[in-house]
């Protein structure tokens, strides 16, 4: 279970410590995400430089391809995002680099933190009447699927809760 790692039970240590590693050398969101990971990430607005991932940052990927039963070092890299006040509109994380030579795109394991949101799952070509809500509480992990997911759905987050409106956002990812 990811949310038992003590770097995650400190959210201003945790905080301080995404903001220091911040390697974006552009973003358009006007949000603080810091990409670790083996080569250099780019996407819409947004450019990282490639840096490793921290030990406990590797545990936890660790802990997360057992606990969902993913080949050992299957999550391989991580972006991490800090909102205030802010949600994330309607994407798909289709980035050529996710890409296996079949086009399908691997599983996406993300752990919230802070303040409580919603994310919003719907499918890209039908719009649904009653999209997926999942509420992202204190602590909450959940697995978009690899294969056609990213392809077939968007998902976006809503604002965090006005009482504690800080959210860190731990997406952990798959280079093939």
């Amino acid at each position: 279970n990811a949310g038992v790692h003590p770097i995650l039970q400190d959210f201003d240590h945790l905080w301080a410590i995404i903001s220091m590693d911040n390697n974006c050398t552009r973003n358009y969101y006007n949000h603080i995400a810091t990409w670790y990971g083996d080569v250099d990430y780019a996407y819409t607005g947004v450019r990282h430089k490639a840096q490793p991932m921290p030990y406990y940052f590797d545990w936890i990927a660790k802990d997360l391809d057992e606990e969902y039963e993913f080949p050992a070092g299957y999550f391989n890299c991580l972006l991490a995002n800090l909102y205030t006040g802010k949600g994330i509109a309607p994407h798909s994380d289709d980035e050529a680099i996710y890409m296996e030579n079949d086009g399908t795109v691997g599983a996406v394991a993300t752990i919230s933190l802070g303040g409580t949101a919603i994310a919003i799952i719907t499918r890209k070509n039908r719009p649904e009447p009653n999209p997926l809500a999942i509420k992202l509480r204190d602590g909450s992990c959940y697995v978009m699927p690899e294969g056609n997911f990213q392809n077939e759905y968007t998902h976006s987050v809503s604002k965090p809760d006005a009482r504690n409106p800080r959210r860190i956002s731990l997406t952990f990812r798959h280079i093939p």
